[in-house]
């Protein structure tokens, strides 16, 4: 839960609203998975990853501190829908070096959450190539590996 609130109306009405927390990203660990939402939170642990719920790899293998996992949420906000959709797996070493992989395997290199606009700008010029590898830590000099 994130946050809960009551209230009361006179004479009789006591309302009460909750505002549950959203997995975002999902941390594989042994013989579970952990889901976090966008403040770094453990929300739940299942068996299997949610449809549509990107996996958070992290360089320690354990637990991924609020630090790493907000940035991996930012940097999934950050993307246009059209982009983000595509995002299958994160990994993370830390907050300021972060990648991800589409769907169809291209594997993009971002680097820390500094420029993300230009980073994003970047990258959405960079797709129209269908590339392996999009590097985009540096944005105004991003580079290409091709297919």
């Amino acid at each position: 839960v994130k946050s809960v609130t009551v209230s009361r109306s006179w004479p009789s009405a006591l309302t009460v609203r909750v505002v549950e927390r959203v997995p975002v990203v999902a941390v594989p660990r042994p013989g579970s998975i952990d889901l976090y939402d966008t403040e770094g939170v453990l929300v739940d642990r299942v068996g299997q990853v949610p449809p549509g719920t990107p996996r958070l790899a992290v360089a320690t293998g354990g637990a991924p501190g609020r630090e790493v996992v907000t940035a991996a949420v930012d940097l999934l906000r950050a993307l246009p829908p059209a982009l983000r959709v595509h995002v299958r797996d994160l990994r993370a070493d830390g907050p300021a070096s972060l990648s991800f992989s589409f769907a169809d395997g291209a594997q993009v290199v971002w680097g820390n959450g500094e420029r993300t606009p230009e980073k994003v700008r970047a990258l959405e010029l960079l797709v129209r190539q269908h590339a392996r590898r999009y590097d985009v830590r540096v944005p105004d000099r991003p580079a290409v590996v091709p297919r």
